[in-house]
């Protein structure tokens, strides 16, 4: 009986396999392997939804009746005013340097992309070295508003995230058809009416991708809002976790947090479907760049503002306040620890990161169907989570069932990949698909298949890409604040941590050195970023 009933579990099994790769399977060891990183990288995600879910009822109505409205009017306002201001200032930006005479385009075309390299926390922390109470330019420069408050928040936020939009709105005005501009002018169409008529429904899908990017990233910021001392959902479940103790509380905000975030995914996926914007480009000849005429000097003075505030302002204070420290002698010049400890833990968490990738994106682009689509989704679902989210479901996971890993540099490092394997799934993807498969078919009849063939055919071709891959996890890594908060081991400090704990204590000073370092190692994507757009 028992013998049979495993016959049958082995037919069904085999009859499931075929059914899914009719033709040519994948080999077991990549399908498992894959399949692991799945789980493990989506284990954060479901078991916080789960810990929300079966929280006591008397905390839910206990946070909804005190809590949890305002943290949704504080957070939603704030996502949508930085994701507007992101999109408009994005949009205006790019429509100058790519479509009209404006000196120096050139040079803005990618020092504008500046910003958004650095950590928003470090440019946080430079705006209140700038314009706090105790400002290196407050008593020269008064903002019309407290830099901590809301539209304090809201402007340090757009400064730091609006390259979102400039870089994606830049790239799709350059691969604009000229002729489409050309057929506009013949019809009597003025350059304004040719952009809101022609230009601006093409650019939608551009202007929809680089806001979702925005309002994702706001969501998630948990550094610069705390800095800034504006509260959100991700600083009241990091102090509900940390200050109060409350696991069961900050789950129940975490729930909240999720819903937010996965209803933005929703949003983003449903206008994909809905909208549809395609043209042919036929002509390699660029769009003709429009005369500003006397507004030329006025837009650049304008634009010139704009970067020196999204990178000249930052350098500068923090380079004052360095050199403020040094001639007292305040300045913490032992910072080597911390360098060392930020370059291994990105280290480690980018050559896993490359590692694991490889199989998920090979069973993607060779053996595509709704089981390898479904693995690839699932590796890639937590990079919309918020960082305390991810951090906060590892610290339930490993709380009850795995204490004795808990605080140790496994889990931080868990939490780093897992938050940042996406970057690397998507670099690798791009060079996957660049590999012929009549190079691979090739390959298996001369008997190399499996890892084998992954290892000696496909890996020597896609490299570039998965290094690529593998260096924006090692950047973002560095930079990371949330999940390393949360997860370190005990006196495990990197350069973002002693950034946040020196500014926290209003050392800023001691900050400004390890903020600098962050500065210069945030600059190294800048070109993959560029090269990619």
């Amino acid at each position: 009986m028992i013998l049979e009933a495993l016959v049958n579990l082995h037919f069904k099994i085999k009859s499931i396999w075929y059914g899914l790769w009719p033709e040519n399977s994948p080999s077991l060891l990549l399908l498992i392997i894959a399949a692991a990183v799945s789980l493990v990288t989506s284990l954060p995600l479901f078991y916080s939804i789960w810990q929300g879910i079966t929280a006591d009822f008397d905390r839910w109505r206990l946070l909804w009746n005190q809590r949890i409205p305002a943290l949704l009017a504080s957070t939603l306002s704030l996502t949508v005013v930085v994701t507007l201001a992101g999109i408009f200032l994005g949009l205006a930006l790019a429509w100058l340097v790519v479509r009209t005479n404006l000196p120096g385009h050139r040079f803005f075309s990618w020092s504008l992309v500046i910003p958004l390299v650095i950590p928003t926390y470090v440019g946080a922390l430079s705006y209140i070295m700038a314009f706090g109470p105790v400002g290196l330019l407050q008593e020269y420069i008064n903002l019309p508003a407290d830099i901590y408050s809301f539209p304090g928040v809201a402007l340090v936020m757009t400064i730091f995230t609006y390259p979102y939009v400039f870089l994606i709105a830049s790239s799709s005005l350059r691969r604009l058809n000229p002729h489409l501009h050309e057929m506009s002018r013949s019809c009597g169409l003025s350059s304004l009416e040719i952009f809101k008529k022609v230009e601006l429904p093409l650019l939608r899908p551009a202007l929809g991708a680089g806001g979702y990017l925005i309002a994702l990233y706001v969501l998630a910021d948990f550094g610069a809002v705390s800095m800034l001392r504006y509260n959100t959902f991700a600083t009241s479940i990091y102090f509900q976790m940390t200050g109060r103790f409350d696991r069961e509380g900050a789950a129940v905000l975490s729930l909240v947090l999720i819903t937010l975030t996965l209803t933005l995914v929703m949003l983003e996926y449903l206008s994909r479907r809905r909208g549809h914007y395609q043209h042919k480009i036929e002509s390699k000849q660029q769009l003709p760049r429009l005369e500003l005429g006397k507004w030329r000097w006025p837009l650049f003075l304008l634009v010139t503002i704009i970067f020196a505030a999204g990178v000249i302002l930052p350098v500068t204070v923090l380079s004052r306040w360095l050199f403020q420290g040094i001639s007292r002698g305040g300045i913490e010049w032992n910072i080597l620890p911390f360098i060392f400890n930020s370059i291994l833990s990105s280290a480690l968490a980018a050559l896993i990161a490359m590692a694991v990738s490889l199989p998920l994106v090979y069973l993607r682009i060779r053996y595509s169907n709704k089981l390898t689509e479904t693995l690839n989704n699932l590796a890639a679902s937590a990079y919309i989570l918020p960082g305390v989210v991810v951090a906060l479901g590892l610290i339930f996971i490993f709380n009850n069932y795995l204490p004795s890993l808990y605080g140790t540099l496994f889990v931080m490092l868990l939490a780093l990949i897992i938050k940042y394997l996406p970057l690397s799934l998507q670099s690798s993807e791009a060079n996957f698909r660049l590999v012929a498969d009549s190079l691979e078919d090739a390959a298996r009849n001369m008997g190399v298949s499996g890892l084998k063939l992954l290892w000696r055919i496909v890996l020597p071709l896609v490299l570039p890409g998965v290094l690529a891959g593998g260096a924006l996890v090692f950047v973002s890594s560095m930079k990371e604040l949330t999940t390393v908060l949360m997860l370190r081991p005990a006196g495990f400090d990197t350069l973002s941590i002693r950034v946040w704990l020196q500014a926290s204590e209003g050392f800023y000073a001691e900050a400004a050195f390890p903020a600098l370092i962050l500065i210069l190692v945030s600059l190294l994507p800048l070109k993959l970023m560029i090269d990619r757009f």
